[in-house]
C-alpha cells in the first residue's frame, strides 16, 4: 500500500492516477493497449487542497471546490 491509502489522496489522486496510467503507457508502448482512465476528482466527496481552492477566490463553497478540483484534474 502507498500513499493512495492516506488522507492525502483525496485531492492528489489524479496525479497518482495519471502517474499509474503513464506507466502504463511506457510499459506496453510497443504493443496495442487500450488505456481508459476515470478520474474521481468532480465526483463527491470533493475535496480540494486550500492551494487548489486560492486560484478561485472570488467564489465560495462547493463551486469554489469544484472549480479547483477541474482545474487540478486538467493539469494532470
Amino acid at each position: 500500500p502507498g500513499w493512495e491509502k492516506s488522507a492525502d489522496f483525496a485531492p492528489r489522486s489524479s496525479e497518482w492516477i495519471v502517474d499509474k496510467t503513464i506507466d502504463f503507457i511506457e510499459r506496453r508502448k510497443d504493443q496495442p493497449f487500450l488505456a481508459q482512465v476515470w478520474l474521481r476528482d468532480p465526483h463527491n466527496p470533493i475535496a480540494p487542497t486550500d492551494e487548489q481552492r486560492a486560484a478561485y477566490p472570488g467564489f465560495g463553497g462547493l463551486l469554489q471546490g469544484y472549480y479547483a478540483v477541474i482545474s487540478e484534474m486538467d493539469r494532470q
